[in-house]
């Protein structure tokens, strides 16, 4: 059995975890139920791994088996899920969006911010520079990152 790690460790982090977890009752660690829709009604995703809190907001982490639609990138470049670039690419990730929805920002993350100590502004204005030794978010290499403020969100119950 595993310990969860949360990643909700500075006030800011935790400020937006309780903001998150008052407007969606979406946990920071992961589960299979949970759906992604958007303002449409399409169906993005079917579970998530975890919510990653980090200077930049918080994102939902999830893998490529979690997608139910097509994902393709925003300038329509081919993209190899299986052999991303090395860790010496130039960029940080790869811009992708739903095929039939280009108005929501999927990251598929190619290497882990961890050099990079302050956040890129947020679009909602909170304070996103703290000079992190460690960086300012635990983005994984070849998982991908949507702000859930961009879906509607449906919770699932299990019923047994």
């Amino acid at each position: 059995m595993s310990v969860f790690d949360s990643t909700a460790i500075y006030p800011n982090r935790l400020e937006d975890k309780k903001q998150l977890e008052e407007t969606f009752s979406l946990q920071e660690e992961g589960n299979c139920e949970t759906e992604f829709y958007n303002s449409l009604g399409l169906l993005i995703a079917k579970g998530y791994t975890r919510i990653v809190y980090g200077d930049h907001g918080p994102y939902i982490e999830l893998a490529l088996e979690n997608f139910k639609c097509k994902i393709t990138t925003k300038f329509n470049n081919f993209v190899d899920y299986n052999n991303l670039p090395g860790l010496d690419y130039k960029y940080y990730y790869f811009w992708l969006c739903p095929q039939l929805d280009h108005n929501i920002k999927i990251y598929l993350q190619i290497k882990p911010v961890s050099d990079l100590q302050n956040a890129p502004n947020r679009k909602d204005g909170k304070k996103s520079k703290f000079g992190r030794k460690e960086g300012y978010a635990d983005y994984k290499r070849g998982y991908f990152y949507i702000d859930p403020y961009e879906l509607t969100i449906k919770h699932i119950t299990k019923i047994e």
